[in-house]
């Protein structure tokens, strides 16, 4: 897998990030009805969203969902993982594996009201990665995995900054494996890895402050999810008892592309001055989805008049069959192709004080720790 590929790979889990849901259980079922004046419950929602958005920090917490993984995939690669003393196999044929990650994990974003040194990080702490061929289970380990997107000052006179993706793998062994195959034979990755970000940053200056997109964008999501909700897309049920539900069954990636890509074009055409973005995140989306042969799951928004509860995630993702001819770039042939991903996770927001941030590096910009890779 290439850059293109490793690219779309990152495209699938941020778009999967985007569709937070939780099924409703058969109790829900027998005892939700559904809400007849949707116009005050949308706005109990709408109120419940805006001092989340409208915040300098915030934070998701993912937690896996029962026994379920929090995600997997099923992919094929050449290479031996099998972690066994014999000689790889030399017939060049493509190896099925399925790895998952089950525990918690959590998102932090702060900067948010700043037009510069926007920061976010994902950790997983403590997460067991498993490892199973055909059946077979290969290995199991314990591990502690963070990314880092962040633009960090350089220096003041003149006034410069960096941005860059940043991989801490130093205590996730089996991941960096993954990665390793992922990116090619012959790739070896750092402990601590940069990806210089510097020229695709400037296409999503105009997003920042982002609260100030989020807070204009806000009366359009809302009015998206009001659209969807008339047309019987979405359903919005109360328990009568203060509880509200904002329900939709996926079972294409027309409803997918309906739920996420329609609304965020919506929101794109009501923003000129971001026109370049809107270019490129239609595009990096449209190449998602092109990769992907069927996606099906569940969206929910569970709240009440005050607050917004747990929510979740239950999407399962079928890719294309990939066939050798279907590209004559050199970078794009890979014996690493993506077979499968599924995300099933219970989500709480916070945000302000509720984020800790002192646990973000302090040395990003120290190259002798983070080794500039070329992806």
């Amino acid at each position: 897998m290439k850059r293109k590929s490793i690219l779309f790979f990152a495209s699938v889990l941020a778009l999967g990030a985007c569709a937070n849901a939780l099924q409703e259980s058969s109790s829900q079922a027998d005892t939700w009805v559904e809400v007849k004046d949707s116009d005050k419950v949308f706005g109990f929602l709408d109120e419940d969203i805006k001092p989340i958005l409208l915040d300098d920090k915030q934070e998701a917490t993912i937690k896996q969902k029962g026994d379920k993984p929090l995600f997997a995939m099923d992919f094929e690669t050449g290479g031996d993982l099998s972690f066994s003393s014999e000689e790889p196999s030399s017939n060049n044929e493509l190896k099925p594996y399925r790895i998952e990650f089950f525990g918690e994990a959590s998102t932090k974003a702060f900067g948010l009201t700043k037009e510069h040194e926007f920061k976010t990080e994902t950790h997983f702490e403590n997460a067991t990665v498993s490892l199973s061929s055909k059946g077979e289970d290969l290995t199991s380990i314990t591990q502690t995995f963070s990314t880092y997107i962040a633009e960090t000052k350089k220096s003041s006179n003149p006034l410069e900054y960096e941005q860059g993706l940043y991989l801490d793998l130093s205590h996730a062994k089996l991941t960096r494996i993954i990665f390793e195959e992922a990116f090619g034979e012959g790739t070896v990755l750092e402990d601590r890895i940069f990806i210089d970000l510097s020229s695709s940053w400037s296409s999503f200056a105009p997003l920042f402050p982002l609260v100030d997109i989020f807070d204009g964008a806000r009366p359009y999501f809302m009015d998206a999810l009001k659209d969807r909700c008339s047309d019987k897309k979405l359903s919005l049920k109360t328990d009568e008892k203060g509880h509200y539900s904002l329900f939709a069954s996926i079972e294409s990636k027309e409803d997918f592309a309906d739920l996420v890509k329609d609304p965020l074009d919506k929101l794109f055409d009501r923003y000129v001055d971001i026109a370049s973005v809107k270019t490129v995140v239609d595009g990096y989306i449209d190449d998602a989805l092109r990769e992907i042969k069927s996606i099906k799951g569940s969206l929910s928004i569970p709240f009440t008049v005050t607050s917004i509860g747990d929510i979740g995630l239950e999407l399962n993702v079928e890719m294309n069959e990939k066939k050798k001819t279907d590209s004559s770039e050199a970078e794009d042939s890979s014996d690493f192709a993506v077979k499968s991903l599924s995300f099933s996770s219970e989500i709480a927001l916070s945000h302000g004080n509720e984020v800790d941030v002192s646990d973000f590096p302090g040395d990003l910009l120290d190259h002798n720790v983070w080794k500039e890779f070329e992806a």
